[in-house]
C-alpha cells in the first residue's frame, strides 16, 4: 500500500512538474539601439555620393516615413520587431532591420542582387575618426561582407557607418571592377 501511495505521489508531482515547466511569455526579439542609430532616418533625410571611379554624383534619400511594425510568431513563441526604411535613389533602396537576425539588410542596385548586409557581428572595426572628402567623422564602423556570384565572381564589400548619419563610405571590389562611393553632403533626421 506505501508502494502505491509512493507511486501516486510521485505521478501527481511529475504531471505537476511537466506543467509548471512550460514556457510563459513569448521571447522578445527586439533591434539593438546601435543598429537604429546606423540605419533608421525620418523622411527628407538624404546622402550625396560621389562614385570615385566614374566621379559622378548621386544622391539617396528617404521619401516617406519609416515602417515599424511587430510579427508574432504562429505560435507564440516570441515577437519580432522589425523596421522598414524606404529609400530611393541609384545607390540604395529600401533597407530591412529586424530583431530576427539582427542586423540591417540593405538593397543596392550597386551590389545587384546580394544587397548589403552590415550585421552586427560583421562589424569588424571601429575608427575613432575617419577623413572622407575632407570631412572628419567620428565613431566609425567597418562592416565587411564577402560573396560569391552565380558567375563564381568574388563580391567584397566594406561599409563605413557613423550613428546619427549613415553610410559615409562603401567600397566595392570584384574581379576587374572596383568601386568606390564616398560621401559628399547630407541632411539626416532620426
Amino acid at each position: 500500500m506505501k508502494k502505491l501511495i509512493f507511486v501516486f505521489v510521485l505521478c501527481l508531482f511529475m504531471i505537476g512538474g511537466f506543467t509548471n515547466c512550460r514556457k510563459t511569455g513569448s521571447e522578445h526579439l527586439s533591434i539593438p539601439q546601435l543598429e537604429k542609430d546606423l540605419a533608421v532616418f525620418n523622411k527628407n533625410s538624404y546622402w550625396v555620393y560621389l562614385n570615385e571611379s566614374t566621379t559622378k554624383l548621386d544622391c539617396t534619400y528617404v521619401n516617406n516615413d519609416p515602417r515599424f511594425y511587430s510579427y508574432t510568431a504562429q505560435d507564440g513563441s516570441s515577437v519580432t520587431d522589425n523596421i522598414v526604411v524606404p529609400f530611393e535613389g541609384n545607390y540604395f533602396f529600401d533597407e530591412y532591420l529586424s530583431g530576427s537576425f539582427l542586423g540591417i539588410l540593405l538593397d543596392a542596385p550597386i551590389v545587384h542582387l546580394n544587397g548589403i548586409a552590415a550585421y552586427a557581428p560583421n562589424i569588424v572595426e571601429r575608427f575613432d575618426s575617419l577623413c572622407v572628402n575632407n570631412n572628419k567623422f567620428l565613431n566609425v564602423y567597418r562592416t565587411h561582407y564577402s560573396s560569391l556570384t552565380a558567375h563564381y565572381d568574388s563580391v567584397i564589400l566594406d561599409t563605413y557607418m557613423v550613428p546619427h548619419l549613415g553610410i559615409i563610405k562603401l567600397t566595392k571590389k570584384t574581379l576587374g571592377t572596383d568601386t568606390t562611393l564616398s560621401i559628399v553632403r547630407w541632411k539626416v533626421s532620426q
